[in-house]
């Protein structure tokens, strides 16, 4: 039988493999599949899994790299809610068409030698038509392009679809 890809991070990580979500890879620039069983088709869930660099997640004495990491969009519209390893770390109000967001990022969420989790709850005419191009998560001298695929979905997630993963997944930017 071939597991959907949620039902096989359950397993691994020890979860029940009944999730909420069910999870297609995407490219970043292309659209996502069509909506199975959304309730509402102005709404999807945006998946990806980066390891960032150990400037990013160890203190120092003078930590601009952990006080500067930011998370930006571009070309995105509507209402942005963004979790991080579980976290929910940004809630924007409506992003005009055309214009580039940036959000901080808090530290003390990411993990070291973990592929970290961004979800992105993505509501707005825009969301059905995926990312044009790839979130930019960045600190102080880093900057992540998060791609080349994510994951998509219009259900719910489970908070478990929301954890940081320690083996690389098949969809991890770094």
């Amino acid at each position: 039988k071939q597991w959907p890809l949620s039902a096989v991070v359950a397993l691994t990580l020890g979860t029940n493999p009944v999730l909420a979500a069910d999870w297609a890879r995407i490219a970043i620039g292309q659209p996502p599949p069509a909506a199975q069983a959304a309730t509402d088709p102005a709404t999807r869930w945006y998946r990806c899994h980066v390891r960032p660099p150990e400037a990013m997640v160890t203190p120092q004495e003078k930590d601009l790299w952990r006080d500067s990491m930011t998370l930006g969009f571009r070309g995105v519209s509507g209402t942005l809610a963004v979790w991080l390893n579980g976290h929910k770390i940004i809630e924007s109000g409506p992003l005009p068409a055309g214009q580039a967001a940036r959000f901080k990022v808090p530290k003390d969420i990411l993990e070291k030698d973990t592929f970290n989790t961004f979800v992105v709850r993505w509501q707005g005419p825009g969301a059905a038509a995926g990312f044009p191009e790839p979130p930019l998560f960045a600190g102080y001298f880093d900057e992540l392009p998060l791609g080349p695929e994510w994951e998509v979905t219009d259900s719910e997630p489970a908070a478990g679809e929301l954890q940081p993963r320690r083996q690389r997944p098949s969809t991890a930017a770094y």
